[in-house]
């Protein structure tokens, strides 16, 4: 109901300011008449010196009361227009204010939208649900945002600090990671700091949404656990500012985490995350 009275407040002001134009109108109209009649001598007509028969009636339209209504009159178009002025400022205002809350709910709706808060999974694995996508604000243990920002997960082992996927050795996790610039991707520089090996494939998320992968395969058995930088190079042109780390991790018994990843381009630039998002986070409910 709320959001219905604003509008019936609305027609109700339109509909006082058509009041006010039409009575400018007839105001103006009626001065016309009376300035015409002036200017051509005509006396005064419907006057009570006109029913009586005097020599009044032949009164010119100069004469002090004429000139006394005209003012009147010239004074309550002079209020009609203020008055009406006033009135369309105060529609402005409201349909600014509306415009302004509507903007805000269909930005807060947005916001939430899943379409916009993260990426579905890769149709090769359609179970997996989607995962909020992470900008900005306060880190979650373990949480796929955990991964932007350079490392600062000073040894290895089962740490906050980095990302884990909800379940040890499931099977193939997702890990993807958003940049500020849009390069020529020379190399992705990918940081584990708990169990590493377990990565499968490594890709470039192209504009239009579409992989390119740049890696896949086995690494090499890691003889203990350890901080691991694993950097795989990009020999053809692939542009991109986001980037997709698969991770198989039936391949490395226990929690496989990755810290950081880090976008390089052929032109020498280093970036690191800014933005994230996983097929699954070990803080998801």
């Amino acid at each position: 109901m709320r959001s219905v009275l604003p509008w019936l407040a609305s027609v109700a002001m339109a509909i006082a300011i058509g009041w006010l134009v039409e009575e400018q109108t007839e105001l103006q109209r009626r001065i016309d008449v009376l300035e015409a009649r002036a200017q051509s001598g005509v006396p005064k007509v419907g006057s009570s010196a006109a029913s009586d028969g005097s020599d009044s009636s032949s009164e010119p339209l100069t004469a002090p009361e004429t000139r006394r209504e005209l003012g009147e009159m010239r004074d309550a178009i002079q209020s009609l227009q203020t008055e009406l002025a006033a009135s369309q400022q105060v529609i402005v205002r409201e349909a600014e204010t509306r415009a302004a809350a509507t903007f805000q709910e269909e930005s807060r709706a947005a916001a939430i939208s899943p379409s916009t808060q993260g990426i579905w999974a890769n149709s090769s694995f359609p179970g997996y649900q989607l995962v909020p996508h992470y900008t900005d604000g306060p880190k979650r243990n373990w949480g796929h945002e955990q991964a932007t920002g350079a490392p600062d997960t000073r040894e290895a082992a089962d740490l906050p600090s980095a990302w884990a996927s909800n379940n040890p050795d499931g099977g193939v996790e997702w890990l993807e990671l958003d940049y500020e610039r849009a390069v020529d991707v020379g190399a992705i520089r990918v940081h584990e700091s708990n169990n590493p090996g377990a990565i499968s494939k490594v890709a470039v998320i192209r504009s239009d949404g579409g992989e390119e992968t740049v890696w896949e395969g086995n690494l090499a058995d890691s003889p203990r656990n350890e901080l691991l930088q694993s950097d795989f190079k990009v020999s053809r042109s692939v542009l991109g500012q986001k980037v997709r780390v698969y991770m198989d991790t039936s391949r490395v018994p226990g929690w496989n985490e990755i810290d950081a990843v880090q976008l390089v381009g052929k032109d020498g630039t280093q970036q690191w995350a800014v933005g994230s998002t996983a097929s699954s986070s070990y803080s998801d409910p």
